[in-house]
């Protein structure tokens, strides 16, 4: 189990994110409460809270918000 979801003081502390897709200067939601992010040949695979997964294929990553808990993705060039 990562570090980040081992219990601390008996407690679970896990810090959920946004995920977005940056498409023609707008933010369009793709998933929330994602807690791990995977990155594949295609694109990435997310997983929530709840366990269900998420994949978004021919993108990158835009940039990260660790404060604000969102990750920004954009479709590659040739998308």
């Amino acid at each position: 189990m990562p570090a980040s979801l081992r219990p601390r003081f008996g407690v679970y502390t896990v810090c959920e994110s946004k995920v977005y897709l940056k498409r023609n200067g707008k933010l369009e939601l793709v998933a929330e409460d994602v807690v791990s992010l995977v990155p594949s040949d295609k694109g990435f695979k997310f997983i929530d809270i709840s366990g269900r997964t998420y994949e978004v294929e021919n993108a990158v990553i835009d940039h990260i918000d660790f404060v604000g808990h969102k990750v920004v993705l954009k479709p590659t060039k040739s998308s």
